[in-house]
């Protein structure tokens, strides 16, 4: 019983060293492929109002230089609702990604447990053989 006290320790030890080297390199990778926060706004905004996106913003005193008080007003109005849309649509994609990733997590959990439970029994296996 002793011997396979000490390989669920050693094992246990191996395995969290793997998961660190494993967790930095994925989350070097994941931080690689998600767009940034800029392109998921400019996503989202793009559809709702594509004068509030980043890269129009700064051009939006000459496309409207010559407006009327009445027009600039109206545009600011819609400026307005479309952030307020803006708002709840990134609310929604938000929770839906959160969910997926939560319930992805979940299944990658769950068969972890499973690869790890089965390590140990063939290991506690190889062990009692040996005895």
């Amino acid at each position: 019983m002793v011997l396979a006290e000490v390989a669920k320790t050693w094992y246990n030890i191996s395995v969290k060293q793997d998961q660190k080297q494993i967790t930095e390199k994925l989350k070097q990778q994941i931080q690689d492929m998600l767009p940034s926060g800029v392109e998921i706004y400019n996503a989202l905004m793009q559809d709702i109002e594509p004068d509030l996106v980043s890269t129009a913003i700064e051009q939006l005193d000459e496309k409207y230089a010559n407006e009327t008080e009445s027009d600039r007003n109206d545009r600011v109005q819609r400026y307005a609702k479309a952030v307020t849309k803006y708002d709840a649509v990134a609310k929604i994609f938000f929770t839906k990604l959160d969910a997926e990733v939560d319930a992805h997590r979940e299944k990658v959990e769950m068969q972890s447990a499973e690869l790890e439970k089965d390590s140990l029994d063939s290991l506690e296996d190889q062990f009692s053989s040996d005895s």
